[in-house]
C-alpha cells in the first residue's frame, strides 16, 4: 500500500525547499537527483480509468519499473492505494508480473486477452525528481521528493501538456500523521498547497477534459453498530473535510454562491461533530483545532449571509414593490458588499492558514 502527501508549490519557491533544514527530532540526508519517463498505457476510451486504475511503465535509469495503482482514497491530500511494482525488460506493460502478484481483482483484470490488446499509451510524464530521506528520533522514516517537469498528452506535434511542480511525501515507517507533521514543518518556510490530484489524473484530463466542476453536497455516511465511537467520529471528520475540499477550488476561481454554502455547510457539520463526540470522549476536545475551525466559519460566514440576502430575500421584494427605486439602490449597494466579501472568504480559502488547517486536522485524525 503506497501512502503519501502531495502539495504544489510555485516554482519561484523551489530553491527556498532545496534549503529546508530538518525540523527538531528529525535528520535529513543529503539530496539524490535524477530523471524519471512515465509512459501512461489505457485503452482508446480509458477502460482502466473507469475502474479507477492506472498502469505505467517509468524509466528509472538504466531500468523500466512497470506500477500499477488501483483502490484506496484521498484525504486532505493523502493518497492511500494499493500498488505493484516490478522491473520489466522494456518500455511496454509485462502483464505476467501482475498475473502472479497475488491481487485476484488486477489479476482477473489483465487476464483479458482483449483487454490487454487494446492496451496504447495514452500520456506520458517527464521530470526531474530531488530526494531526500527524513527520519525521526521515534523511527518514522518520509521519503520527500521535489518533482518539476511536464505531463504530455497526444502527438508531439500537438500534444498538451501541463507543468509539474510538486512535492511528494511518501511514508516508509510509521504512522501517516508523520507526513502531515512534516509538511506543517514544511509550510512554515515555503509556501505549499495540498493536492488532491495525481499525475495521472491530471494527464487523463488533459486527454479528455472533464467537465466544469459543481458545488457538491455532502456524501451519505456508511455507518452501522459496527463501528467503535472513535471510528463513527473519524469517518464523519473526514466526510466534512473531503465535502469542504471538493468545494475549495470552485470557491476559487468559480462564480456559483453554492461553492461558499457547502464550504460553510462542511465547518458547521464538523463542529457539530466535535461537540457531540467530546461529549462521551473528552480526548476529542482540542481548543485550538476548533478555534481554527471557527475562525474558517467566520470567514465564510459574512459570504454566505450576503449571498442569501441578494439572491434568495431581495428579488422577490423587489418584483412585488411598484416604486422600487430605493429597494434598487440597496440592492445594487449590497451586490458590491456581497462581491467584497466573497472576495474575503477566497481570501481566507487561499490563504497559508487555511492550508495549515487541514494539514493539522490530517495529523490530528492520524494520531
Amino acid at each position: 500500500m503506497e501512502i503519501e502527501l502531495k502539495l504544489l508549490i510555485a516554482p519561484a519557491d523551489v530553491s527556498r525547499l532545496r534549503r529546508f533544514t530538518a525540523p527538531a527530532g528529525w535528520s535529513r540526508s543529503a539530496p539524490k537527483t535524477k530523471n524519471l519517463l512515465s509512459i501512461y498505457f489505457d485503452t482508446d476510451d480509458f477502460a482502466l480509468r473507469q475502474q479507477g486504475i492506472a498502469l505505467r511503465v517509468r524509466r528509472d535509469g538504466h531500468r523500466w519499473i512497470q506500477t500499477v495503482k488501483g483502490g484506496g482514497s484521498v484525504k486532505a491530500g493523502l493518497h492511500s492505494r494499493i500498488e505493484i511494482e516490478a522491473q520489466v525488460a522494456r518500455a511496454h506493460p509485462d502483464f505476467t508480473k501482475i498475473l502472479n502478484a497475488s491481487h485476484p481483482a488486477l489479476a482477473e483484470l489483465f487476464a483479458s486477452p482483449e483487454l490487454r490488446e487494446r492496451l496504447q499509451p495514452v500520456f506520458t510524464t517527464r521530470f526531474r525528481r530531488t530526494l531526500w530521506l527524513l527520519e525521526s528520533a521515534q523511527g518514522d522514516q518520509v521519503e520527500m521528493a521535489l518533482d518539476q517537469g511536464e505531463i504530455l498528452a497526444g502527438s508531439s506535434a500537438t500534444a498538451a501538456t501541463a507543468a509539474i511542480s510538486e512535492v511528494e511525501l511518501e511514508l516508509n515507517a510509521g504512522n501517516p500523521a508523520v507526513l502531515y507533521e512534516a509538511a506543517l514543518a514544511l509550510v512554515e518556510r515555503v509556501p505549499l498547497r495540498l493536492e488532491n490530484a495525481s499525475k495521472a489524473q491530471r494527464g487523463y484530463d488533459l486527454c479528455a477534459p472533464p467537465p466544469p466542476p459543481k458545488p457538491l453536497k455532502a456524501a451519505a455516511l456508511d455507518l452501522n453498530g459496527e463501528v467503535s465511537v472513535e471510528q463513527a467520529f473519524q469517518t464523519i471528520a473526514w466526510s466534512c473535510i473531503d465535502h469542504l475540499q471538493c468545494n475549495h477550488n470552485g470557491l476559487l476561481v468559480g462564480e456559483d454562491v453554492e461553492y461558499v454554502h457547502q464550504m460553510r455547510v462542511a465547518m458547521r457539520r464538523l463542529r457539530s461533530a466535535f461537540g457531540l463526540f467530546a461529549k462521551i470522549a473528552p480526548a476529542i476536545r482540542d481548543t485550538d483545532l476548533t478555534g481554527e475551525i471557527r475562525w474558517l466559519a467566520s470567514e465564510l460566514g459574512a459570504a454566505r449571509d450576503w449571498d442569501v440576502f441578494v439572491t434568495e430575500t431581495l428579488p422577490p421584494i423587489l418584483s412585488h414593490t411598484l416604486d422600487s427605486q430605493g429597494l434598487q439602490k440597496l440592492y445594487d449597494h449590497a451586490l458590491i458588499i456581497d462581491a467584497a466579501n466573497r472576495e474575503h472568504a477566497r481570501r481566507a480559502a487561499d490563504s497559508p492558514r487555511y492550508q495549515k488547517l487541514l494539514l493539522r486536522l490530517g495529523a490530528w485524525l492520524n494520531r
